[in-house]
């Protein structure tokens, strides 16, 4: 019998699995009920004195070891009624803030999980892009691991049975 996952349910499904995954491997897990801030003290204008300016970052599920971040998981979650493009503009600003908190935390992994293809294209490209163009630094790319996953079901039907996306997600989780 094969269950289906109610669209709605998705992002939750997911993200208790990515908890559940990480305890199982030793991980500390916390979700998004603690942000990330990030200070920088720098002159809005030539005529203002530099004040100090905070970036806030939550995201969905993050894995810890001894008190250092392994990996931040975001779930990308598109609804088939909802605007495209102002998903693939959250989702593209996400990916950034996703990076600086790799930058700033040392971490090594960045997992993102989408359910369409056309969000992990987006989210690719970008990603492409930075790293041609050069934005971050090559030894930044060298020390990180990037990765995206699309389970999108209008690809492949099977992505609708919690139990093979629970099979593909824990099968791509070496960490």
């Amino acid at each position: 019998m094969i269950v289906r996952i109610r669209e709605t349910k998705w992002h939750q499904y997911v993200k208790k699995l990515l908890k559940e995954f990480g305890k199982e491997k030793g991980f500390d897990v916390s979700e998004s009920e603690t942000e990330m801030y990030f200070t920088v003290k720098y002159k809005l204008s030539d005529e203002d004195s530099a004040e100090k300016h905070v970036l806030t970052y939550k995201p969905d599920v993050v894995w810890k070891k001894e008190g250092k971040y392994v990996a931040i998981f975001e779930i990308e979650y598109l609804n088939p009624k909802s605007q495209f493009l102002d998903k693939k503009k959250y989702v593209l600003g996400t990916f950034l803030l996703g990076l600086t908190a790799l930058h700033e935390k040392l971490c090594p992994n960045f997992i993102l999980v989408t359910n369409k293809k056309i969000l992990w294209e987006n989210v690719k490209t970008c990603y492409e892009f930075l790293k041609k163009k050069k934005i971050f630094s090559e030894d930044y790319f060298k020390s990180t691991e990037v990765l995206c996953f699309c389970c999108d079901p209008s690809n492949n039907k099977k992505f609708r049975d919690p139990t093979y996306l629970k099979k593909v997600l824990n099968a791509s989780f070496k960490l």
